[in-house]
């Protein structure tokens, strides 16, 4: 951990020698399902954490890239079949743009788009004799998103960010888990996301 602190301190000292300059965010906070039916029956509110780094290319437009893993609670199956867990991975690559609306506090908003993972796992009896499953999906990820960010001190930055985390349709054999030997229907996933954390950067003035 140390070594990749230090790493990540020299590369935005080098970056802030060029044009525009780099930052790197990390912040956790929750996931509330939305929609659609299916997945808001199957799901409950979780926690995730959120990491990206970001290349601001003037004071306003930059790009972000991100990675986001979320533990997610509340997934259901008929009683006596199987007991459900999930991680959720999303990689995301952002366009953004940020304004000081005034001194010291910064509003920024963006658009990403890229995948959404799920890693499924259940205990499930078979002839009385548990076995264990596991089943991976993936989809298209879209996050648009909004949030403000306080000037801590020189390069750091604290604040909070409300996104809507959404996946595009799938199948899946888990969730809706009225559907034990079938994929069940297709379902898309709306969450609200509510992350709060630190932005580092390499700016200067």
């Amino acid at each position: 951990m140390r070594i990749i602190v230090v790493a990540l301190l020299l590369g935005l000292g080098l970056a802030a020698h060029a044009d525009g300059f780099a930052s790197f965010e990390l912040a956790a906070g929750g996931h509330v399902p939305l929609g659609d039916a299916t997945w808001t029956h199957a799901s409950s509110p979780s926690p995730g954490v959120f990491g990206a780094v970001g290349w601001h290319l003037d004071e306003h437009f930059g790009v972000l890239g991100s990675g986001a893993a979320i533990d997610q609670y509340g997934l259901v199956g008929p009683s006596g079949t199987y007991k459900p867990t999930m991680w959720r991975l999303r990689f995301l690559a952002h366009a953004f743009y940020e304004a000081e609306v005034v001194p010291h506090l910064t509003v920024v908003a963006r658009m990403g788009i890229g995948l959404d993972e799920m890693l499924l796992n259940w205990d499930q009896p078979s002839g009385g004799n548990a076995s264990f499953r596991s089943e991976q999906t993936s989809s298209l990820a879209l996050e648009p998103g909004a949030g403000v960010w306080w000037d801590a001190g020189i390069g750091l930055q604290i604040g909070g960010e409300l996104a809507i985390p959404i996946s595009t349709a799938r199948t899946s054999k888990l969730i809706g888990a009225q559907y034990i030997e079938s994929m069940g229907p297709p379902f898309a996933t709306y969450d609200l996301a509510v992350l709060a954390g630190i932005r580092i950067t390499s700016k200067r003035d």
